[in-house]
């Protein structure tokens, strides 16, 4: 894999993603970091060689390693060093490696970055087949009418609403433009019992308009008392922390033994003997039968009541 003064890099743009090549790695007074320094103009079908430096965030980071293995394998000569960057900080260490000259070869870059690093980037080379790709995807991966990126993947993105609610706000199709989907989520707020036209997810990725799993007052609307909306929603929701307190407290209830040890030694007349200790007591007095034995009982008991926490307090998914 030949490479000129100037590195030469591809990024690939999540959401719409794009391989880009950054042209100049840093920049100075007297050459700028303009995108076609130094830019490969062409490639060709032979193997590739020499060294490539790959940056990747979030779960493709952590994934891309395996993912290249054929590529090296139809490559030998060539070595892939892949590393995963978090997306909290990958902003600034792009930032940072452009204005130091030691960018990667290959970069994993988000759509709405693609402003901010654009004169770093080299243009895609010009014999590159394009022909496979849809024009929207490539379309973000152009600059000023100049084709930085090609595609690696593309996200789709699905809008769940209220039909009921809708209607009774007065829609009776899907919102199609970003001005409607407000517009709906405004109007159904004048439903009787909606108090919030839009929910967004803790994770801020999805939208939900009125969706009843996540928002009581859409069951509200529907004429659920406080006991239907407590026992459908609100208790499926607090499942999970219910589930985890009652194993850990559970386990530790049948592993009780430093208050038996210390205080009491299991009396009077072994009314605080717990099983741990039982176990203890035996070793002690060397019936190592029993006490091995009395283990196993207590394991599997613990095995026995987690299942049984699972099955009824987990998730029905």
């Amino acid at each position: 894999m030949k490479h000129t003064p100037w590195k030469t890099a591809v990024a690939a743009v999540a959401g719409t993603s794009l391989l880009l090549g950054l042209g100049a790695c840093g920049r100075s007074e007297d050459k700028p970091a303009g995108a076609s320094e130094g830019a490969v103009t062409s490639i060709d079908s032979e193997p590739a060689t020499g060294d490539l430096t790959v940056w990747a965030m979030g779960n493709e980071g952590d994934l891309l390693g395996d993912f290249v293995d054929g590529f090296k394998e139809e490559n030998p000569d060539v070595n892939i060093t892949v590393t995963a960057i978090p997306w909290a900080s990958a902003h600034d260490k792009i930032q940072t490696a452009i204005a130091a000259g030691t960018v990667p070869d290959v970069i994993q870059m988000g759509t709405t970055w693609m402003a901010d690093f654009a004169d770093a980037f080299a243009p895609v080379p010009e014999n590159f087949d394009l022909s496979d790709f849809s024009a929207g995807p490539l379309e973000a991966g152009q600059v000023d009418g100049e084709q930085l990126g090609v595609p690696w993947y593309v996200d789709s993105h699905v809008l769940y609403y209220r039909t009921d609610i809708a209607a009774q706000a007065g829609w009776d199709h899907a919102p199609e433009t970003l001005d409607e989907l407000r517009q709906m989520a405004e109007d159904v707020k004048q439903v009787d019992g909606v108090e919030n036209g839009m929910y967004i997810s803790p994770s801020g990725a999805d939208f939900v308009v009125m969706d009843e799993a996540a928002n009581p007052e859409a069951a509200a609307v529907d004429g659920s008392g406080k006991w239907r909306t407590f026992t459908s929603i609100t208790l499926p929701l607090m499942k999970p922390t219910i589930l985890l307190g009652a194993v850990l407290i559970s386990v530790a209830y049948l592993q009780f033994f430093e208050e038996s040890f210390v205080m009491t030694q299991g009396g009077p007349l072994d009314s605080t003997l717990s099983a741990a200790y039982y176990v203890y007591q035996q070793f002690g007095f060397g019936r190592y039968g029993i006490a091995s034995a009395a283990s196993w009982v207590l394991f599997i008991i613990i095995a026995v009541v987690s299942v049984l926490q699972f099955r009824i307090l987990g998730s029905d998914e």
